[in-house]
């Protein structure tokens, strides 16, 4: 996928606050991506909010380790952007128990 093909698309980025996710989320917002990502507090929120401080992008208080979370975040994005065309969904690391939409909403908090 070439950089001219994510220009004005909308990506939700899980996990911006962490190493993957953040440079996810940069990616993205280099290639000119509009980035949704959730933030819950603390000095690596700061930074996302720094990187993605723009109108381009749109930040979400959401926890997606609690229920509704990812409806929140899907939400949001579909709320001011009208569509999602990619989403990088980044866990912590202790997560190796396969593709995330196959485990259950208890399996995906445990990797958090």
């Amino acid at each position: 996928m070439s950089n001219a093909s994510l220009q004005d698309s909308v990506a939700i980025v899980t996990g911006a606050s962490g190493n993957v996710g953040f440079g996810a989320a940069a990616a993205f917002a280099a290639a000119g991506a509009h980035v949704v990502a959730p933030v819950r507090g603390g000095r690596s929120a700061d930074e996302v909010r720094t990187l993605l401080s723009d109108e381009r992008h749109e930040l979400v208080t959401a926890d997606l380790s609690l229920d509704g979370g990812a409806d929140a975040l899907r939400d949001a994005a579909l709320a001011r952007f009208g569509r999602i065309d990619h989403v990088e969904a980044v866990l912590g690391p202790r997560w190796q128990k396969g593709a995330v939409v196959e485990q259950s909403a208890e399996e995906c908090r445990e990797g958090m």
